[in-house]
């Protein structure tokens, strides 16, 4: 059974007769769009910043043959956490359409706000925890909590890679602080995959020209990613543990220029949030492949 944080059944149901067909309708339209390979319609808004999970979950239950009955509940809570989703253009993030839900399923704000959200943030937690089973820093025999964001990153990124899933890069010019990620902005950066991969989304504060795109494409994915992750706000706690995993990445070129740990080397090299931004990481989900971009 799909459950809340307190572990509460979680079900998804109208207060009306009317309010209910429409429910049933959107888990249909769920089901159908998974089956059609849409996978940018389950990119849940859930108050968290753990999207790069949610991508690579999806992206594995599309590869299995039978869902669990848990299985469709989380794919069907993503669903209606995307579809009632809208973008405030004035703080550049994501809300929750409320009135649009208020109106098609008669469902209220605790709802949409809290409820699912938390329900989709459990489920995702222990699909990371199991992932992170067996992961360790080579060396030190070090594992660490898999619920700290950076190392939730580092897990995606490790177990992705071993099931050979690709990663796409989409950049666009960032002209000020506040400015917002009009999707038609963003540039691809190399060929797109032509099967379900995870898309990583950031920005730059640099004209965007051939040369720039070369220049991110030439960073390892490894050091792209655990950078970003190692100087976002939520893993500004134990800059030792960025130091551990900096003694595994193979970056050498980056120690001689007096970098001692993965937060270091972002502001060095552009992966931090500041004026001079070579990749600043947005916002990571799946994506069905070249042929539907």
């Amino acid at each position: 059974m799909f459950c809340s944080l307190e572990g509460t059944p979680l079900q998804l149901k109208g207060p009306s007769k009317k309010h209910q067909a429409k429910v049933d309708e959107i888990k249909k339209e769920a089901k159908q769009a998974f089956k059609e390979g849409k996978l940018e319609m389950f990119d849940a808004h859930a108050k968290d910043s753990m999207c790069h999970i949610r991508a690579f979950q999806v992206i594995l239950l599309k590869e299995k043959d039978t869902l669990t009955k848990n299985e469709i509940d989380f794919l069907t809570a993503a669903y209606f956490l995307t579809k009632f989703k809208t973008f405030n253009r004035t703080h550049n993030r994501d809300e929750f359409a409320l009135k649009k839900l208020k109106d098609e399923c008669g469902l209220g704000r605790n709802f949409l706000t809290t409820r699912l959200p938390k329900a989709i943030r459990l489920h995702s937690h222990k699909f990371i925890e199991n992932q992170a089973k067996g992961l360790s820093f080579e060396g030190d025999g070090f594992e660490k909590e898999s619920d700290k964001f950076f190392f939730t990153v580092y897990t995606v990124f490790k177990r992705a890679m071993e099931k050979q899933i690709p990663f796409h890069l989409k950049v666009r010019q960032r002209q000020e602080q506040n400015d917002w990620s009009d999707p038609e902005s963003f540039e691809h950066i190399g060929k797109i995959p032509n099967r379900p991969h995870i898309v990583i989304e950031g920005y730059t504060t640099k004209k965007i020209t051939p040369e720039l795109k070369e220049k991110i494409q030439k960073v390892s994915l490894e050091t792209l990613l655990c950078c970003n992750a190692a100087h976002h706000g939520q893993s500004l706690g134990n800059r030792d543990d960025f130091k551990l995993q900096f003694k595994v990445m193979d970056l050498k070129d980056a120690q001689k220029k007096g970098c001692k740990d993965l937060v270091d080397l972002a502001i060095a090299e552009g992966f931090a949030r500041q004026k001079d931004a070579l990749f600043c990481i947005e916002h990571i989900f799946a994506s069905r492949g070249e042929e539907h971009e």
